[in-house]
């Protein structure tokens, strides 16, 4: 039985009509001057549990984030993306934590429900070697698609990287790990548990300089 009267149903969709409204005008104002283009004094960023939070969000955030030294997207898999990737190294140069490492899949095979099925290629590492000269942590486990190659071009431009998680790269290949080491001189703790192309560790040592 339908206990709600004329009156009523008039006000709630006056209220869903406001609610619209403004939501509408909040987007909108945020993309009118001063709004656009003003600077945001964040320096860390977490982003957990927000399945749309993919490219292009970061492409509209990512310009005003001139500050940020730490980005988390671990649990935002939407933006494990090359486009998301690209967004935060060229306008987020001062970085020096990037975390975009995904969930260990199932030793079943099966997709876990919360995958977004987005996933970082060599392109991805390519933006952060020619970019983020000031990176000291990188996490990009259990991106299957990861060579190590898109380092190539970029020995020597992470004199400050410490740490790096590449745990569960299945591509990683001896010749793109010779890259890494090229590009991060000065790594010292490095996790390549399960990268099962990886035969010699000791390229870790021999080709640093």
């Amino acid at each position: 039985m339908d206990t709600m009267g004329p009156m009523s149903a008039v006000h709630s969709k006056e209220r869903k009509l406001e609610r619209r409204k403004y939501r509408a005008s909040f987007r909108a104002s945020l993309d009118e001057p001063p709004m656009h283009n003003r600077p945001l004094a964040l320096e860390i960023l977490t982003v957990a549990r927000c399945p749309r939070f993919d490219a292009s969000c970061l492409s509209w955030l990512a310009p005003k984030l001139k500050d940020l030294r730490v980005f988390d997207g671990s649990e935002a898999e939407a933006c494990h993306t090359d486009a998301s990737v690209w967004c935060l190294a060229k306008h987020c140069r001062q970085l020096k934590v990037l975390l975009l490492g995904r969930a260990q899949p199932r030793d079943d095979g099966l997709v876990l429900s919360s995958s977004s099925g987005a996933f970082l290629t060599d392109a991805a590492i390519h933006s952060i070697g020619e970019h983020l000269r000031h990176l000291e942590r990188l996490d990009v486990s259990y991106h299957a698609f990861i060579t190590g190659l898109g380092w190539q071009n970029w020995p020597g431009n992470h004199p400050y990287l410490r740490c790096l998680k590449m745990r569960g790269c299945t591509a990683l290949t001896g010749k793109g790990l010779q890259c890494v080491v090229r590009a991060a001189p000065s790594l010292i703790d490095v996790d390549l548990e399960g990268c099962s192309l990886v035969t010699d560790m000791t390229v870790l040592a021999s080709q640093r300089y």
